[in-house]
């Protein structure tokens, strides 16, 4: 049951979705303020999943207010997997009269999050394998019962464990060989053009200073 009697009468749902990683899957550039780059993630050329717990809360009767979200913790050390849950907060001690929204989900609904936690698969990150187009829905299904949920898992299977799935493990293999080589590629072309922008700011500071020279007013020696 919540902690608050303002939340007995919420029905809520905890799921784990495989949500789509940008940075990680094909890279990102993060800028300052002036459009500088200050750090570049190179990715892996292959779509990288993260699982991520997500919470659905409505008030029975009401189909219009009904709110889906990422959970949020107070401590997000709390969701990762393994992690001791404790039913109060040091952060929130003190405040239970405040108003519900300043609480994080993990210690709004502590006994249903544990539930969840205790009951949930802990998938590895990855390339998930209902999202791939290398495998059929059924087979993603059948994988997932032997704890197989990404691509990589997939082609990590040992050939006693493999079984019917030695076609599927091949391609793979194959996948993610490819998407090596595509990462590489890639990792190449934003080195040539982080040269190629040095190279034509080093002409633009070059063509200023020969412009600032030419316009610079011979100096007469002493005594002519």
């Amino acid at each position: 049951m919540p902690r608050r009697s303002q939340d007995a009468s919420l029905h809520i749902k905890l799921t784990r979705r495989a949500v789509l990683n940008a940075a990680k899957s094909y890279g990102e550039k993060l800028l300052d303020n002036n459009n500088n780059v200050v750090e570049e993630i190179r990715g892996a050329g292959r779509p990288i999943h993260d699982n991520l717990d997500y919470i659905s809360i409505n008030i029975p009767g009401d189909r219009e207010n009904v709110i889906d979200r990422q959970v949020t913790c107070c401590d997000k050390k709390l969701l990762d997997p393994g992690a001791m849950l404790t039913p109060r907060c040091s952060a929130r001690l003190g405040f239970d009269d405040k108003p519900m929204v300043e609480e994080c989900d993990v210690h709004r609904f502590f006994d249903e999050y544990v539930a969840f936690k205790a009951g949930q698969d802990l998938h590895e990150t990855g390339t998930d394998l209902k999202s791939w187009p290398g495998i059929d829905s059924a087979t993603a299904e059948d994988l997932a019962y032997f704890k197989v949920h990404t691509v990589e898992q997939l082609a990590a299977m040992n050939d006693s464990n493999a079984g019917q799935f030695h076609s599927a493990r091949q391609r793979a293999r194959d996948y993610l060989a490819e998407a090596k080589k595509s990462a590489a590629s890639v990792d190449v072309r934003a080195e040539l053009e982080s040269r190629d922008a040095q190279l034509r700011s080093l002409q633009a500071q070059l063509a200023e200073l020969t412009a600032a020279k030419a316009g610079e007013k011979p100096v007469k020696a002493k005594g002519v």
